[in-house]
């Protein structure tokens, strides 16, 4: 269980407050269509400081202008696409604005994300009676009394292409049309686990991961960490990161996280993690059957050897001396077990080893002592001895796993 949970709060919020090396170009007034005569100024974003000079570039009909303005700003009154660079940074994206002559335009906000309050402003140069907005060339609704229309809480279902009629005393007009493409605040989080995979009584950090674009740095997220279908900590918290001072084997499961705007009106959901708390092999028991340190030649002996906690899978290996008898890599958390005939050549100090990856352990040692053949009567034909250049060049080894 997670008996404690600490919460680590760090501001600014890494990922969404995250600087950039290309500047954002922001409006003033907010609209990308204006009337022919009327001015916009063009502001620089993205720097800790107020260039002394930015370079703004300007196309139009495959013509282009570039000037060197002091500070940040620039007035401009003609149609065309706007880019700016200060510094080291690298151009800007184009805005491009539209200094119209029509005798009705609609105007819209540069961009959109979910959840802003976004208005589309219908302005006529002459007196018009009734406007109407239309969303991909149907009728949304008419507007009485003003000529702005909300769109509150925007969602990526309010994308598509937006204009607007009017009336005036004698015939119907139209205004340009606006592509209106809702973008997400914030994409899907990503879920980290530091380590990946915790040892048992080591702590544990998770991080949800996910950014704010620019033009949105001061947006507050808030963010909820889960194992399973269970929240863990205090819930909800402005910390992207949840620290787990010490992880037990029945904290394995999936974990992930969510992240979600202050009022919860945004919220998405990382992909889940499997976390399996890892337990490192205990020191292994070595075990001689028949148990005893005495035997004779001829007779059968099992060594078993078997480490009472630790993480699947596990590789035994055996020694006689500094002398590699064979190796076993056991699927579950058995132990593991071979047999041999044994000659006096198999006389000496055995001792096994066990790994699952997380650091070997090693058994004490067992001392096998082989004596000769017991006595037996002269009826019987003496046992043939076996005939060995190196005590284990004809060693059958045959290993068993047998279950905890």
């Amino acid at each position: 269980m997670l008996p404690w949970v600490t919460l680590l709060v760090l501001a600014p919020l890494s990922g969404q407050w995250a600087t950039t090396t290309k500047p954002i170009i922001s409006l003033h007034p907010p609209w990308t269509t204006v009337f022919q005569g009327e001015r916009v100024t063009l502001t620089c974003n993205g720097f800790h400081y107020s260039p002394q000079k930015t370079k703004w570039k300007h196309s139009y009909q495959r013509r282009e202008t570039v000037r060197d303005i002091p500070g940040d700003t620039l007035e401009v009154h003609e149609s065309g696409e706007y880019r700016c660079q200060a510094g080291r940074s690298t151009l800007s994206n184009p805005v491009r604005l539209d200094f119209s002559s029509a005798s009705l335009i609609l105007q819209a906000p540069l961009s959109v994300y979910e959840g802003d309050l976004v208005v589309l402003r219908c302005r006529s140069k002459a007196r018009v009676a009734l406007y109407t907005i239309y969303k991909n060339g149907e009728a949304l609704t008419s507007l009485e009394g003003t000529s702005d229309f909300f769109i509150r809480d925007a969602r990526l279902k309010d994308t598509g292409a937006y204009h607007c009629t009017g009336f005036t005393e004698d015939h119907s007009i139209s205004s340009n049309k606006v592509q209106i493409q809702v973008q997400d605040l914030f994409p899907t989080p990503v879920l980290r686990a530091s380590p990946s995979q915790p040892l048992e009584g080591r702590s544990m950090t998770l991080n949800c991961e996910t950014r704010l674009p620019p033009q949105k740095s001061k947006v507050q997220l808030q963010f909820c960490f889960f194992r399973d279908r269970q929240a863990l900590g205090s819930g909800w918290s402005n910390s992207t990161e949840l620290h787990i001072p010490a992880m037990w084997t029945e904290d394995s499961g999936s974990y992930w996280c969510q992240a979600g705007t202050k009022n919860l009106s945004i919220i998405r959901k990382s992909w889940s993690s499997q976390i399996h708390v890892q337990i490192p092999v205990s020191r292994p028991v070595l075990t001689l059957r028949p148990a005893g340190a005495l035997a004779f030649e001829g007779t059968t002996v099992t060594l078993h050897c078997e480490a009472k906690k630790g993480s699947p899978r596990i590789l035994y290996q055996f020694y006689h001396g500094d002398v590699p008898l064979g190796s076993s890599l056991t699927p579950s958390g058995s132990g593991v077990s071979f047999s041999l005939s044994l000659t006096t050549q198999h006389s000496g100090n055995y001792y096994c080893t066990a790994d699952n990856g997380l650091g070997p352990q090693r058994s004490e040692a067992v001392s096998l002592s082989v004596t000769g053949k017991p006595w037996a009567p002269a009826s019987h034909p003496p046992l043939a001895e076996p005939s060995l250049t190196h005590p284990f060049r004809s060693l059958h080894v045959s290993f068993s796993f047998l279950p905890k």
